[in-house]
């Protein structure tokens, strides 16, 4: 209930920590025991494939969150002037305090949200294939080998911090839709 009421990132538990990280070292080595001679340079495009997938799935999460913090900039100057006409008197005929109930959660929502936004653009430490490990795959007798290795394994050990980021983005939008929910609620308490 309290997660319909206010949307939050519930860390996991003990075991579920345990889990994630049996997942991730089994991923870990069976990306290091992996056999890539078949193909070598159809597996290199593969694993290039999954790592510009995991690129682009950052810049949408990293997109949304910049129109979201330009949406919750222009919603400042509205809760501004609903709360100064709220002093002024100059609101509706609904009660004082349901109207400044109402817009403190609107306002709490549109905080929120304006936090998760934020933090989905955080700087990240992502893993890439840079130009290091260009240049030394070259120097092995199997480059196309080790670069689909480094890649595969780059992306791995990125997606946690990948995952957060889209996590943190579907926060902040529901946080958003409550917002827009208690402003439509604002609205019809001073019509």
């Amino acid at each position: 209930v309290l997660d319909w009421i206010f949307p939050y990132i519930e860390g996991l538990t003990l075991a579920q920590k345990a889990v994630e990280q049996q997942r991730y070292d089994s991923d870990i080595a069976a990306i290091e025991a992996g056999n890539y001679t078949v193909n070598d340079e159809r597996a290199l495009d593969e694993a290039q494939k999954v790592a510009a997938a995991e690129i682009e799935r950052v810049r949408t999460a990293e997109g949304k969150a910049t129109t979201y913090l330009a949406v919750l900039a222009a919603l400042v100057p509205v809760i501004i002037t609903l709360q100064a006409a709220n002093w002024e008197k100059k609101a509706g005929p609904a009660p004082d305090a349901a109207r400044l109930f109402v817009l403190a959660v609107a306002t709490i929502y549109v905080a929120a949200a304006g936090f998760h936004a934020f933090k989905t653009l955080q700087v990240q430490g992502f893993q890439r294939v840079g130009e290091a490990e260009i240049a030394a795959a070259w120097q092995t007798p199997n480059p196309l080998r080790k670069l689909t290795r480094g890649t595969l394994l780059a992306t791995r050990r990125s997606r946690d911090a990948v995952n957060a980021k889209i996590t943190r983005i579907r926060v902040t939008h529901e946080h958003l839709l409550r917002a827009f929910g208690t402003f439509v609620l604002l609205l019809l308490l001073d019509p």
